[in-house]
Formats: structure tokens, sequence, C-alpha cells
């Protein structure tokens, strides 16, 4: 078997492979003879059919079998020699057939992993902006947290308006029975329920957007008849000494309240803006490190992200369409800088111990509520280690990277 390997742009390779006629005939006969002493034929013994009976009947099948073992064969011994790492699986090009007599001609074309030529990684110029904090900000989520955690109280001395809770019959047209629903009015979905009282019944139109809280009736669209059964509003809870010590027993006053919430902001701020800098990072490293991947490099990772993202086998053509090119971008960006991260991590010998990695595991664990040592070895069965293994690294290479990077705090 001859192989030579061409290549085409930095990822893709042209494989063409010649088998010689005496390489095609001796698997041939090897694989024939094989079902001559074990095929059972009608009429004959095992073992015992004439040969030209045997290959009439398997003939085509095993030229077929050989052909899928050649085409297998070449790709597999082409890889480990020449040391290529396919990142997408190969393409066979035509349809390459066996002619007794002659050489079996194929060519084979496969996207592999491209050199990396690392040039810029230490010293870039970035900008943490951790956001700035106001009064304002913190009375709104103050403000927010006593809402959350008020209480409904009936209306009295008025109709009803938006941010109200109603509990109605609701009857759609065509059903048989109402059913009890809580609706919080809005100016939009239940605009017919404003500006009505307790007792009363209104014939309308709703239509409730997708992310409707009630999933029964969320994007859906009823003419229905409606009996407001109780129209209650939201009070929040009052902001005392009681209130305050459900978030912590050194929390003293409403004073001491608002610091407790300023902290808690601005370590959320610090930790926005880390994340921000991160991904800015990485988009750093993709603008100064290009790689040229091949279209069906990218092809094979927009195919896949729309598979992890939607569902596929509901989306037309031109939504597949319209989706790539919307994400296409941002797939190329996040594929360079992974693979620029892992070059660096080499270069830099950026790795993880295993007691760091079960240390991160640890984390997860913690994060959601699991024990270490079972999430340990769930990632384990799943073989999934190696992946979080390698974010790990990925996140220990960002550090190095924000380090030895000039940023500026803003």
């Amino acid at each position: 078997m001859e192989k030579i390997v061409h290549e085409e742009g930095s990822c893709t390779r042209r494989i063409e492979i010649k088998v010689s006629s005496a390489e095609i005939e001796e698997k041939y006969n090897s694989i024939l003879n094989n079902l001559v002493k074990s095929a059972e034929i009608p009429g004959f013994r095992q073992g015992k059919a004439p040969r030209s009976i045997i290959e009439k009947k398997y003939g085509s099948a095993v030229i077929e079998e050989i052909e899928e073992k050649f085409i297998q064969d070449a790709f597999k011994e082409t890889v480990i020699e020449s040391g290529l790492i396919p990142l997408v699986p190969a393409e066979v090009q035509g349809e390459p057939q066996i002619v007794f007599g002659e050489d079996f001609h194929f060519t084979i074309l496969v996207d592999v992993k491209p050199e990396i030529t690392i040039r810029e990684y230490k010293g870039i110029s970035l900008t943490r902006k951790v956001r700035k904090l106001s009064d304002e900000d913190i009375d709104n989520v103050i403000e927010s947290i006593c809402k959350r955690h008020g209480s409904l109280a009936p209306v009295e001395g008025r109709a009803s308006q938006a941010g109200d809770f109603v509990f109605v019959d609701f009857h759609p047209d065509g059903e048989d029975e109402p059913s009890k629903r809580l609706f919080q009015l809005d100016d939009s979905a239940t605009v017919v329920l404003l500006d009505k009282n307790a007792g009363d019944t209104v014939e309308g139109h709703f239509e409730f957007p997708p992310d409707w809280p009630d999933g029964d009736l969320a994007g859906g669209i009823f003419d229905a008849k409606v009996t407001i059964l109780e129209l209650k509003e939201l009070v929040p809870a009052e902001l005392d000494e009681e209130f305050i010590s459900n978030f912590g027993e050194d929390i003293k006053g409403v004073d001491g309240f608002r610091a407790h919430i300023r902290a808690e902001m601005e370590a959320a701020a610090r930790d926005d803006a880390e994340k921000e800098l991160r991904k800015n990072i990485r988009t750093e490293l993709a603008q100064r490190n290009p790689i040229d991947f091949s279209d069906r490099i990218i092809e094979e990772e927009l195919l896949y992200t729309i598979r992890k993202n939607w569902n596929i086998d509901e989306l037309t053509p031109e939504q597949i369409d319209e989706i790539k090119s919307n994400i296409r971008s941002q797939i190329a960006t996040g594929m360079t800088a992974s693979f620029v991260i892992d070059e660096i991590a080499k270069i830099e010998k950026i790795e993880v111990s295993e007691d760091e990695l079960k240390e991160h595991v640890a984390q997860i664990a913690k994060a959601n509520n699991i024990k270490p040592d079972a999430l340990y070895g769930h990632f384990k069965k799943e073989d999934k280690l190696d992946d979080v293994r390698n974010d790990l690294v990925a996140y220990k290479v960002l550090d190095f990277v924000i380090e030895n990077a000039q940023i500026t705090e803003e």
C-alpha cells in the first residue's frame, strides 16, 4: 500500500492511496478461502462446496468488505505515521471501487489540528471594568428584596391595576369547565382585567407570552370568560430588625443591612468584571494569534453548537443557515482561543495535579450541594475527568496571562 499526503491549507490534508492488484488478490483469496471452509450451502456438507459457488454467492460482498478494509486501514496508518490529529470525520472522495487486475486508487480528505505559532500572550494591555454602585442601586436591590419577601393582601378602596394579583376562574372558549388561575396583572397579556373589582366577570382576548409563569398558558392565545374571585396586592416586607436578622445575626439596623447589601453587590460586580476580563482575554488571544481553520472544521463546530443549544430537527434549513451566519464569528474566535490556550499551557508547562483536580471537583460539588466523592465518581464513570482537567488548565492559563498583562482598572 502506497500513501502520499498533500497539504492543502493549514488544516486540510489530501491522502492519496494506491493498493496494488497483488494485495487486492491476496486479501480477496484469504477471505474467500475462509468462507469456503465455513460456509453452509444447501446440498453440500460444510466446507465442501466448490469455490466457484461460494464466489458467486459471496464474491460481491467480499469485494465491498475489502474496499472498506483498505480505506480504513490506509487512513489509520497514515494518521499514525504522519502524526495527524483529525478534528472532523475524514471524507472519501467519490465512490472508489475495486477492479480485479488493476491497482485500487482512492483519495481521503481529512481536516487536522493545525500547527500553531504563538505570537503574543504576554504584556497584553487590558481593562478591568468594575461597575460603580450608586445609592440608588442599593435602594433598588433592597426594594426588590422586600418585595420578594412580601405578602399578598386584599385590595381595598380601588379597582385592579398593573402589578396586582388576581385569583380567577379562567374559562377559555371550547373548554367544558373553568380552571382556577393566579395572574399578576400587566398592561398587555391581562390588560382586559385592569380597572376591575373582585366578583367582576370579563370576556376578552388573551395572548400570553412564551415566558408566562403559568406553563399551561405560556405562549397560548385564548378567547375566554374570566371571573375575578380575589383581588390582592403585594405588600413588601417591612425593613425592621426581625426581617434584617434573617440575613445574619451580625447585621444590625438599616444602615448595617445597607452595608451588607453593598458588600455583596460589590463582590458580584468584581466577579462580573473578572468574567468579562477573562472573556476579553480569550478574544485578544484569538485576534493576536489567528488560526486559519478549514470550512469543514468550522461547519462541524457550528452543527455541534446548534445541536447542543437548539432542537435541530425542528429548525428549517433557512433557520439553520441564519443561526450559522449569526454565530460563525463567535465560534471561530472561541475555537482559536481554545487552541491558543492549549499551546500556551504547553509552552509555560501549566498543568493540573491530581490534588488540584480533586479540589476543583470539590468546589463544583459544594456549589451544587453534591458530595465531592460522588461527583468525582460521576465524572470518572462518564469519562469527563479530562474535560474538567482541561477546563481547569485553561483557567490557570488565563490566570498566567492576567499576571503578565498590563491591566488598567476602571
